[in-house]
């Protein structure tokens, strides 16, 4: 009689694991646990076939400050919450933190040596183990960006990237321990580069 129990249950077991595999490739991509979409306010999109898909976003959009609206996306997993000033946020994750604010450039200095020449300074000041890692220009949004990659004496990295905008320049920094800011590194990318200037 066990003999011929066995088989059966062997048979069974069989069965139901070709049953869930086929449920699970049949599955619809919202309904897989390792598809992940992007929402915004107009909807959501999932990562096509032979992509990384994206995390989860969601974007805030700041009309503070006249002539100085702006958007920004996050992953879902990261809170965003209004900062003390105007068109100031917080930002950050389980791993770091960051701020987003609107600061006054004056027309008379280009974006690039107030960085260097204004910024820079009061970081030092403000933080006896600051050390510049990198500074570079590219843009953001379409519009001219300076970013500053530093240590501070907390063990943190970070980046403070300027943003050009008409009326004034936003800073979106974002800090995480050192020893993981290479873990996070795409993330903090794509926070700077979901800044966008709005026209509303």
């Amino acid at each position: 009689m066990k003999n011929k129990i066995l088989p059966i249950l062997m048979g069974l077991a069989a069965v139901s694991v070709v049953a869930a595999s086929v449920k699970f490739l049949l599955a619809k991509p919202a309904d897989s646990p390792t598809a992940v979409t992007g929402s915004s306010t107009n909807g959501s999109e999932t990562a096509k076939a032979g992509e990384t898909p994206a995390r989860p976003v969601q974007e805030y959009h700041n009309v503070d400050v006249a002539k100085s609206h702006y958007a920004m996306t996050v992953p879902k997993d990261w809170y965003l919450k209004k900062g003390a000033t105007a068109g100031s946020y917080t930002v950050g994750w389980d791993g770091g933190t960051g701020t987003v604010e609107l600061v006054d450039v004056p027309a008379d200095v280009t974006l690039d040596k107030f960085v260097l020449e204004k910024e820079e300074p009061r970081l030092k000041q403000a933080d006896a183990g600051y050390n510049r890692l990198g500074f570079k220009k590219f843009a953001v949004g379409g519009e001219d960006a300076y970013q500053l990659t530093y240590y501070g004496s907390s063990g943190q990295m970070a980046t403070r990237t300027y943003v050009s905008g008409a009326k004034k320049s936003a800073v979106v920094e974002i800090s995480c321990m050192a020893s993981n800011f290479d873990k996070f590194r795409d993330v903090i990318g794509s926070v700077v580069e979901g800044f966008k200037w709005e026209s509303l």
